[in-house]
């Protein structure tokens, strides 16, 4: 095993994954969970590639970061007067989400108002 992934391993936890899971879940991005755990992007890439449990982690982030940003936007249509333009929520859940949301995926979900796009979403049951 050359150095590098010694390195890359040496520094993994077990604990890392359900702290990955907990970071993403209150909607912050795999990427800045490098910061947390004091490492690099690349390397948290790498230790998706080396360590099953890491990788389970990081799907299960995913959606429990999609969940939080889908709910935020169903809580504020109950509240139509503070509600968010559509465009913003839109736009967030493109950057946020590009392989569910974004403009090239072929969803044809046409968004002029906030309850558009609220009604184009789907929530999992929890």
């Amino acid at each position: 095993m050359s150095n590098k992934k010694q390195n890359i391993q040496s520094k993994y936890k077990e604990e890392y994954a359900s702290k990955l899971i907990e970071h993403m879940g209150k909607g912050f991005s795999f990427s800045s969970f490098s910061k947390i755990v004091d490492v690099t992007p690349k390397c948290l890439y790498d230790w998706v590639d080396i360590h099953e449990s890491f990788s389970d982690a990081k799907a299960k982030g995913e959606q429990h970061a999609k969940y939080l940003f889908e709910s935020k936007l169903l809580e504020k249509l109950d509240n139509y007067e503070s509600a968010p333009d559509a465009g913003v929520g839109k736009f967030m859940l493109n950057a946020r989400f590009r392989d569910e949301y974004s403009e090239n995926k072929n969803n044809n979900v046409k968004v002029e108002r906030l309850e558009d796009l609220i009604n184009s979403l789907t929530i999992p049951e929890s």
